[in-house]
């Protein structure tokens, strides 16, 4: 398998009421093409700075050290406007709730069809077309009805449907998800998730950060649990799942 994302001693801190605080401590891991990969952990483990980390989305407050590398570019001080250029067209990243990327103002068709014409040159009856069939893949019910909807007219679960909807679009080669269970029902929770299969037997690479550990790792290939900033187990899903100490201690189990 080829290494997509690698990503070696990775530290992030922050400066707080005039104290340093660690908030990841020297994490590596990789996402090979094609596979699904989980980081998991407790709310502030460090599993979302992590991520955030790898695609340069810190606030200027953050201070980085190690290695985040793209296909063999290295992310960590790259150029602003190379990083936006990778993040516009090879890695896409779905944050926790999408209405903070989706346009309250707008309808779902006119940010899709701004995003099929940006990066497919899609317009018109084709972008509409596009849409639709974009909104059907991931789930959307009704999918031609839902264009003329606001966010805010959408159940959580179809706005997280929409936002990957529209990652898509852009032809992503990587797909980086920030907690997308969150606040979802449970029965959206598996919904989102057997999307997200699929997409990943499609050819799709996942890179999935999860505090519902056991429902990230039944759809990963491997994990990365975090604790305290620190990587502290590692191996297939299975292994984990299967290590009744790792499963008491972090799993929940």
């Amino acid at each position: 398998m080829s290494v997509v994302l690698q990503v070696e001693n990775l530290s992030v801190g922050f400066r707080q009421d005039g104290r340093d605080i660690a908030a990841v401590r020297g994490v590596s891991f990789a996402v090979n093409k094609g596979e699904t990969v989980a980081l998991v952990g407790e709310s502030g483990s460090g599993k979302s700075v992590t991520a955030l980390s790898t695609v340069g989305l810190l606030p200027d407050s953050a201070e980085l050290a190690g290695s985040v590398r793209y296909q063999g570019r290295e992310m960590v001080g790259a150029a602003e406007a190379d990083l936006r250029a990778l993040r516009g067209n090879d890695i896409s990243f779905i944050f926790q709730e999408p209405m903070t990327s989706l346009n309250p103002l707008h309808t779902i068709e006119k940010q899709l069809a701004e995003s099929l014409g940006l990066h497919q040159g899609l317009r018109g009856a084709a972008a509409r077309a596009r849409s639709i069939d974009l909104l059907n893949k991931v789930g959307i019910r009704e999918a031609e009805s839902r264009l003329d909807a606001y966010p805010h007219q959408l159940s959580g679960g179809q706005r997280q449907q929409v936002a990957v909807g529209r990652a898509l679009m852009t032809g992503c080669k990587i797909l980086l998800l920030d907690e997308p269970s969150m606040g979802l029902a449970p029965v959206l929770k598996y919904e989102l998730f057997r999307k997200l299969k699929q997409l990943n037997e499609e050819g799709m690479t996942i890179l999935l950060v999860e505090q519902n550990a056991n429902l990230a790792l039944h759809l990963a290939h491997r994990g990365y649990v975090l604790d305290t900033g620190n990587i502290v187990a590692e191996g297939t899903s299975d292994e984990l799942l299967g290590n009744p100490e790792v499963k008491k201690a972090y799993l929940g189990g």
